[in-house]
């Protein structure tokens, strides 16, 4: 299996790939400081037993609830709304298209879109938001299936944090 895949699920039924992803790293013996898991929920019944099966692992794990557009809007604004997935990516095109001209909308696997929503939104603040956003679910005792909307993909922006420091700032 190639690294490209590791992104990509390969399973036939597109569930819990979580499995495959970590038997292939597993079987890679290669030394890592940390391996980190992105993905979003979806609609995917076994998000939250991913999340367990990643973390028993010694992976770390970037998840979003209920979709990765969600922490590409906190990069714009604070917003707690329990919307659908497919709502948080109109709210994007709907900035983007307002805000953004030489972008004309968001789409899904947008090159350069670490860059775009870093240039015109702020880094910072996105983390400051997703962290705040978590801790409150953390404080109402929330299981990740019931954080809607929440993401720690902070918590992976902010491992990387020694090499942003221009965009921390």
């Amino acid at each position: 299996m190639s690294a490209a895949q590791y992104g990509r699920c390969l399973h036939p039924k597109r569930m819990n790939c979580t499995h495959i992803h970590i038997d292939a790293i597993l079987k890679a013996h290669i030394p890592y400081e940390s391996i980190w898991l992105v993905f979003d929920k979806d609609d995917f019944p076994t998000f939250e037993q991913a999340i367990i099966l990643a973390e028993q692992n010694d992976f770390k794990v970037a998840w979003s609830n209920p979709s990765f557009e969600y922490w590409l809007f906190l990069h714009f604004a604070y917003s707690d709304s329990n919307l659908h997935r497919e709502e948080w990516t109109i709210k994007l095109r709907n900035h983007f298209q307002k805000n953004i001209p030489e972008c004309e909308t968001y789409s899904k696997n947008m090159k350069k879109i670490f860059k775009i929503v870093t240039q015109h939104g702020s880094l910072k603040a996105a983390i400051s938001r997703g962290r705040r956003i978590h801790e409150d679910h953390i404080k109402a005792s929330n299981s990740p299936d019931n954080c809607c909307p929440c993401t720690k993909v902070y918590a992976l922006i902010e491992n990387f944090s020694p090499y942003l420091d221009d965009l921390l700032l």
